[in-house]
């Protein structure tokens, strides 16, 4: 069973730890469209991290966004 259906079967709260470059990243972007094409080629596989980790969704094949059930810690 993949991570993202465990999460999607949990009635409470999961913690997802997350890597001190993905959390940077997060305060960096955390508010925003990200523009998946224009990233760094370090940012853009932090940002797929992120995608596998269902912390960000896409939108399309050229945004992303902080997933509407995460929340950040500022």
């Amino acid at each position: 069973m993949r991570f993202r259906e465990l999460t999607r079967l949990a009635d409470r709260k999961i913690f997802i730890p997350i890597t001190n470059e993905e959390f940077k990243f997060l305060r960096k972007h955390g508010s925003e469209t990200i523009e998946l094409e224009s990233l760094e080629p370090r940012d853009s596989r932090v940002a797929e991290n992120l995608i596998f980790k269902n912390v960000l969704c896409k939108i399309n094949y050229k945004q992303a966004m902080v997933n509407e059930n995460v929340y950040i810690k500022q």
